[in-house]
């Protein structure tokens, strides 16, 4: 018998006589269910990875563009510096690089969203509030109410900024001592006085990201984002050791200042730092009986030579509190406002940051949304609603006066611009001070755009064309139109747009389309018009690759840059592509495409400079412009290029406005005035150069340089 029981000749057992009962197990069996077992857990198993992917995937959707935005952002891992003097990258000669020499002297004019008020006080006749804009100062006295509504009359409101003397335009913090307003920003502090019904500044102390201050033991205290905790000796500030390096909130007591950090609430006393109490804690506010409270993570805490919970909350999570002369209010991560110690909610707006009661019983709060009055009839009113929705500004377009400002998802707004008041004629920079524009003149949101997320713009005469992530919008007055792929567009997502030759050329993800505008200027659908010519180019067409970033007109020509190279299209399709391959182009991400009143074009890439390209006997000559190799000044900001004469503007991912003029180059940036490093886009106007960053609007002016002559980009 062989090892498996079954000898040379004879029969299994359990046939013939013998043969297995029912349900019995075959021989093997064991085997079979466990491979049947492993089949049904790996499909269990392929089952749940599908179902996780598809809820991921629902969840992630509705960020679909700002995942987008941070792939176009993300640094680059397979480009390498070069030296263009011992490898040239162009086959006519080597990269060219500007002398490098210091900006001219500036004339700076800033916009910036005053929706987020951070800090209340009051300063003499003025309210003050701290806005991510800049220092509002509201005159009280001169507010009233017409028919339900509150109404600010020109003159009762003043926007203070780094033109004012303050260090930057975003107030953190506000402490009112002496006669003194000090204002807490996040490039350092000033103190403003009043001289004659006129508020100037007076003294200037230099710190990182402010975020608090206090006055106690007769000194000054300055607490910091990520630079820790600062006391003023002198004309200058020094540092205090032995307390983290986040301060949150500050506040003096009897016993001692107290310190609120992300790592615990801290006494200082006698030149002694101890912590009192381990935690995350945001905020601290001192009521009319002199209770000092804490909040944070775990809730609200009342501070004495002990620290206690105040369990009428019932350990909320709180992000801010305020005394408001009172009661103390306090804000949750919910957004919703609570009283205390009662922990009943406030009806009103979220969002709180700040509050001050004025003198017949009314109440201002900051919050989120901006600044609110609460009336003694119990009316809430939103004060001051112009400005940008948003300080993310993507894209600017300039014309008829007036320039409008995309943001990146709280949608559009326009500077209505007056004519300059003491600007010569044919004067473009305008020759007096200010910014040649009417005063004072404030941004307003436009259209019913909602939290669009709006990534390009272009002027077509009366008409402006906006792209999104959402569609291609057509704003005409007031009348808005989308245009998405049902009306032949290669995609919804718009990331590029341009006007020319009688059409529009819109980029988007996945390919790049051509709108015949026509005699009206109008591609919609009509009594008497016939439907609009759409055509479609995608990568089966020709193009490089789908992803397009950029797109400038050259005649009867689009120049659209895309992820992998440069296409030259025309109406009948791609005429011919450019790629790394061919020596042409350093990088083959194209994130820019400008042409210039000389017939030249002018191609930023992501990690390797400009290339300007000009046209000879020979057809175009390709020249690769060295604005900084490896740096930030090389990695050009999508769309963000302008050209006015001999001059490039040319937006960069955190190394500012690069200039090239001639042989020369100049950088401007947040030392000259302007509100980040990030510039996001540029455009030429009579007024100046208008700038767009992640934290405002700058209209720059150099004065000492000829007025460039290019109104408009688009």
């Amino acid at each position: 018998m062989c090892r498996h029981g079954v000898g040379p000749g004879e029969r299994p057992r359990g046939r013939g006589r013998h043969p297995p009962r029912l349900g019995g197990r075959p021989r093997g069996g064991g085997a079979m269910r466990r491979s049947h077992d492993r089949r049904v857990l790996l499909a269990a198993a392929g089952l749940l990875c599908l179902g996780l992917a598809a809820a991921a995937l629902a969840l992630l959707w509705p960020y679909r563009s700002a995942w987008m935005r941070w792939w176009q952002r993300r640094p680059t891992l397979t480009l390498e510096a070069v030296d263009p003097t011992a490898t040239p990258l162009m086959p006519d000669e080597a990269a060219w690089r500007p002398q490098a020499t210091r900006p001219p002297a500036l004339e700076v004019h800033l916009w910036a969203p005053e929706t987020e008020v951070r800090a209340l006080a009051r300063f003499g006749p003025w309210i003050a509030a701290g806005t991510q804009g800049g220092l509002l100062l509201l005159d009280r006295r001169h507010i009233h109410e017409d028919e339900g509504c509150w109404v600010i009359p020109e003159g009762a409101l003043r926007r203070l900024g780094p033109e004012s003397g303050l260090p930057d335009l975003r107030v953190e913090a506000l402490l009112v001592e002496e006669g003194r307003l000090w204002v807490g920003t996040r490039a350092g502090v000033a103190s403003l006085e009043i001289e004659g019904g006129v508020v100037h500044a007076v003294e200037q102390l230099r710190a990182p990201r402010v975020s608090s201050l206090a006055r106690w033991s007769g000194r000054l205290w300055v607490g910091t984002h990520d630079r820790g905790l600062y006391q003023r000796r002198g004309r200058r500030l020094e540092p205090v050791a032995g307390l983290p390096r986040e301060i949150a909130a500050l506040a003096p007591t009897r016993q001692g200042l107290l310190v609120a950090t992300p790592e615990g609430l801290y006494r200082l006393r006698d030149g002694v730092s101890e912590r009192l109490h381990a935690g995350w804690f945001e905020a601290l506010a001192t009521d009319a009986s002199g209770h000092t409270y804490a909040a944070g993570i775990s809730g609200l805490f009342d501070v004495g030579e002990a620290v206690a919970p105040v369990s009428s909350l019932g350990g909320v999570p709180l992000r801010a509190l305020a005394f408001d002369g009172r009661r103390l209010l306090a804000a949750g991560w919910d957004g919703k406002t609570r009283q205390i110690p009662s922990g009943r909610r406030l009806d009103g707006p979220t969002g709180l940051r700040a509050a001050l009661a004025l003198p017949d019983g009314a109440l201002l709060l900051g919050t989120r949304e901006g600044l609110y009055l609460h009336d003694r009839a119990g009316h809430w009113h939103l004060l001051g609603r112009e400005g940008l929705p948003s300080g993310d500004v993507v894209a600017l377009a300039a014309g008829d006066g007036r320039i409008f400002a995309g943001t990146f998802r709280d949608g559009l707004a326009v500077l209505e611009a007056a004519p300059p008041r003491s600007s010569p004629a044919g004067d473009p920079w305008g020759g007096g001070k200010g910014p040649g524009l009417g005063q004072p003149v404030h941004f307003r949101r436009l259209g019913d755009l909602g939290r669009l997320e709006i990534n390009a713009l272009a002027r077509d005469g009366e008409t402006l064309w906006v792209g999104s992530s959402e569609g291609l919008y057509r704003l005409e007055g007031t009348t808005l139109r989308r245009f998405g792929r049902r009306d032949g567009l290669a995609s919804d997502h718009v990331t590029a747009l341009a006007v020319g030759a009688g059409a529009l050329w819109v980029g988007t993800g996945r390919g790049v389309s051509r709108i015949e505008l026509g005699r009206s200027r109008d591609p919609s659908p009509g009594p008497g018009r016939e439907p609009p010519t759409v055509r479609t180019f995608r990568r089966r067409h020709g193009l490089p690759a789908e992803q397009i970033f950029a797109i400038a007109t050259v005649g009867d020509e689009a120049w659209v840059g895309t992820l992998h190279g440069l296409a030259r299209l025309d109406a009948r399709g791609v005429k011919e592509v450019i790629t790394p391959a061919d020596g042409r182009l350093p990088d083959g991400w194209i994130t820019a495409v400008e042409a210039a009143e000389d017939g030249s074009v002018w191609i930023g890439t992501y990690d390797a400079g400009l290339v300007h390209v000009t046209a000879s006997d020979r057809g175009w000559r390709w020249q690769r412009v060295d604005t900084g190799i490896g740096g930030p000044r090389a990695r050009i900001q999508t769309g963000a290029l302008a050209t006015s004469g001999e001059r490039v503007f040319a937006g960069t991912r955190g190394g500012g406005l690069v200039v090239i003029e001639g042989t020369r180059m100049w950088t401007v940036g947040r030392a000259q005035g302007l509100p980040s490093n990030e510039v996001r886009d540029v455009v030429v106007s009579p007024a100046g150069l208008w700038i767009a960053t992640d934290a405002g609007v700058a209209l720059l002016r150099p004065t000492p340089l000829d007025a460039p002559k290019k109104e408009d980009r688009g």
